[in-house]
């Protein structure tokens, strides 16, 4: 064993290490940019070259159990109770260790700081699928493709190496993965649902192009967050499924929402019976009026006052006709949201004046709202005011 170098005050290595951290530690906002940018450069080697020089002493405390002295039960427990890694990254740690010793070009080029952690453990990776022989003979092209790539760049190589090499496996693994799918909805006492599930390679791709196509740029006044952007294209693409009638019929029905509403709710007045939707879950006044914008109406007058309310809603023709709807496309092109570019097929007609308000379902009364500003208007309290010349202009709350 080599001895260690000391300096003039017999400073251990890595107490001098903190030190020279510490100097970094400054204020260089005052540097040129070129300076700025070529010292993030040599830090990010430095940091792999650290993670590299972990690895190794990892490797020989995992050699030399010399977590035995430490009362722990292996180097992973040592690793999570000392050093505060999770399991899964513990047990990668010592993995990596172990599999770079199979791996000369690989370890060398993580110890000169040319490739980060993620391109060692894909690397190895890649080593334990394939083995060891096959990714040696391979080494010097996939280190090299290592030293230039990003590590989401460098999957797809190794893939494409791994599919030439052991094809069969490949497709084992594909098969594994496609019996591992799952999707769960579930709701809290609160109403609250959540969405959790793992899908293939292909299952993903064929949802991520079907969202994304729901997903144009946004707009100047869209503030939403991408989290926020994604679950609306989600329900827009189940709102167009259900609104085109192609769903296969359940109970003898097209699958539709089953809104049960006063006509006092929808009027939005004080001590009416909360709405309910699909019968069991209670929505506010705003959530029925947006929903009654455009629905089948069936009256029921089995309660007290029914046939009040059978005559209040006898003069309203509440269903968008189908020659209305046309009319409405072509006039309106799209939502008529100011600034809004959204297409007929991804819009509802709203009333200007709700039917449930005595408003009539004329094309006068009507524009076309995409879902968003739809929900806006109805439960954000915007305003749509039609100006001279048929103009909309939108009052927020």
């Amino acid at each position: 064993m080599g001895s260690v170098p000391e300096s003039a005050d017999r400073a251990p290595l890595v107490d001098r290490l903190h030190g020279v951290i510490s100097d970094l530690a400054q204020n260089v906002r005052a540097y040129p940019c070129s300076v700025q940018t070529d010292e993030l450069t040599q830090l990010n080697r430095a940091i792999n070259r650290l993670q590299a020089e972990f690895t190794r002493r990892t490797r020989i405390l995992d050699q030399n159990q010399g977590w035995v002295a430490t009362g722990a039960l292996s180097t992973q427990a040592w690793l999570r109770r000392e050093c505060h890694l999770s399991a899964a990254a513990a047990a990668d740690r010592v993995r990596l260790g172990r599999r770079l010793e199979d791996l000369p070009k690989t370890a060398s080029a993580f110890g000169e700081g040319a490739i980060s952690l993620q391109h060692a453990s894909l690397l190895c990776r890649t080593c334990e699928q394939v083995g060891v022989e096959p990714t040696r003979e391979a080494e010097p092209i996939l280190v090299g493709a290592a030293r230039e790539l990003d590590p989401r760049q460098l999957r797809i190589v190794t893939e494409r190496f791994r599919y030439c090499t052991d094809p069969d496996g490949v497709a084992r693994e594909v098969d594994a993965t496609f019996e591992r799918r799952y999707f769960d909805l579930s709701q809290t006492w609160d109403g609250i649902y959540f969405l959790n599930g793992m899908f293939d390679a292909e299952s993903g791709e064929v949802l991520k192009t079907a969202l994304n196509a729901l997903l144009p740029p946004p707009a100047g006044d869209d503030h939403r967050s991408a989290g926020q952007r994604r679950a609306d294209a989600l329900l827009e693409l189940c709102r167009q499924n259900l609104d085109s009638g192609s769903l296969p019929q359940r109970g003898g029905q097209k699958p539709h929402l089953h809104l049960l509403a006063g006509l006092g709710a929808l009027q939005k007045l004080m001590g009416a019976a909360a709405p309910e939707l699909n019968g069991q879950q209670m929505v506010p006044a705003e959530t029925a009026h947006l929903l009654a914008c455009d629905a089948g109406l069936s009256t029921d007058t089995s309660g007290q006052n029914g046939e009040g309310c059978a005559d209040a809603l006898s003069h309203m023709s509440r269903v968008v006709s189908g020659a209305t709807r046309r009319a409405l496309w072509q006039r309106d092109g799209g939502c008529r949201f100011p600034g809004c570019d959204r297409p007929p097929g991804w819009t509802d007609a709203h009333h200007i004046v709700h039917w449930a308000d005595g408003g009539e379902t004329k094309l006068g009364n009507l524009v076309l709202l995409c879902r968003r500003h739809h929900r806006q208007v109805h439960e954000q309290g915007w305003r749509l005011m039609r100006e001279m010349g048929g103009s909309l202009q939108a009052l927020p709350p």
